[in-house]
């Protein structure tokens, strides 16, 4: 590999970001925004996963003007780990795959903090193809420093090399995906739409903030940024986890009150909601988690299912909100 890497694009904020809330307070990280959440769940479960479904994903979402090139969206992005985790499996397959993504999070401070980490990697990217040590740049968040370190031991050098682009094309943006000037923000840096969004762990929270209308919302948001032909990856919340949150640290009256106002549910309405807005779920692609009441305790990743749909590749669908 030879020329220079390219420092990603990244969107940056215009405000300091704030201080995060305090963990004691019922009421903190309302949007899933936590500062550790890929920091307890994704390291232990998602690469047997991922792995399973995420070549074929890739494989089926790829526009056949550009196959190689994969515009993704991550909503509910957090501190990046996810986007920026696909992006180097995609790379490293034997016909590499290069992510144009975009993540999105509602959250400054942690779209601050993917921003610094993507960064870190494309300065640490070295000739060989593998993540080298960079002197002089320490990751605040030990979370992201562990994410970094870890792939660094995975790239050996008997290992793919990484392409030195892999990173140039990732971004980051604060953002409500319910909000207009968002979705027409979205809307205008992939003007074709894009061609696989994750939309992973963030259901429950838009659905205990904003009720059953706010769910239609942002399905229906996520369908009309789909190019047809592109795929949503869907990770929803199981029921119980609702109650789970409302009722821990002393309990959120919000959530409890607008919980009891809820007529949805994940295991039974989701799909069917995204099918009436026109997608065709794919269950060669899904990956159907364990439902049993025993299975975990709603801390895991590993035991929810993880739906595959595509958006038609001739499609009328509506562009109205």
């Amino acid at each position: 590999l030879r020329g220079v890497v390219h420092l990603p694009q990244l969107l940056t904020m215009s405000v300091p970001p704030s201080a995060p809330p305090s963990s004691s307070d019922a009421s903190a990280y309302s949007h899933g925004n936590f500062p550790s959440y890929y920091g307890a769940h994704f390291r232990a479960s998602p690469a047997p996963r991922w792995d399973a479904t995420l070549r074929r994903v890739f494989e089926t979402a790829a526009d056949p003007a550009q196959p190689r090139f994969v515009r993704v969206l991550d909503i509910g992005t957090n501190a990046g780990h996810v986007l920026l985790d696909t992006a180097i499996r995609c790379a490293c397959l034997p016909s590499p795959t290069f992510l144009r993504g975009l993540g999105v999070d509602i959250d400054a401070v942690l779209v601050s903090r993917a921003a610094e980490l993507a960064s870190a990697l494309s300065a640490s990217l070295c000739a060989r193809g593998t993540l080298s040590p960079t002197p002089g740049a320490q990751l605040e968040a030990p979370d992201d420093s562990a994410f970094l370190e870890s792939w660094r031991s995975q790239l050996s050098p008997d290992h793919l090399p990484l392409p030195r682009d892999t990173f140039s094309d990732i971004a980051f943006m604060e953002g409500d995906v319910l909000k207009a000037p968002c979705i027409k923000t979205l809307a205008r840096r992939v003007p074709g739409g894009f061609d696989v969004i994750f939309l992973l762990s963030v259901t429950k929270w838009v659905h205990l903030n904003g009720g059953d209308d706010a769910l239609r919302q942002l399905f229906a948001a996520t369908v009309n940024l789909l190019r047809p032909g592109g795929i949503l990856v869907l990770e929803p919340q199981r029921w119980r986890s609702y109650k789970q949150r409302s009722d821990r640290q002393g309990g959120n009256p919000a959530f409890r009150a607008m919980r009891t106002r809820l007529r949805l549910r994940p295991e039974t309405d989701f799909l069917p909601l995204l099918q009436n807005l026109g997608l065709q779920l794919l269950p060669g692609l899904s990956v159907l988690g364990d439902s049993s009441p025993t299975s975990s305790k709603g801390r895991s990743f590993s035991d929810r299912s993880i739906f595959v749909l595509q958006r038609p590749r001739r499609s009328s669908l509506s562009e109205s909100m």
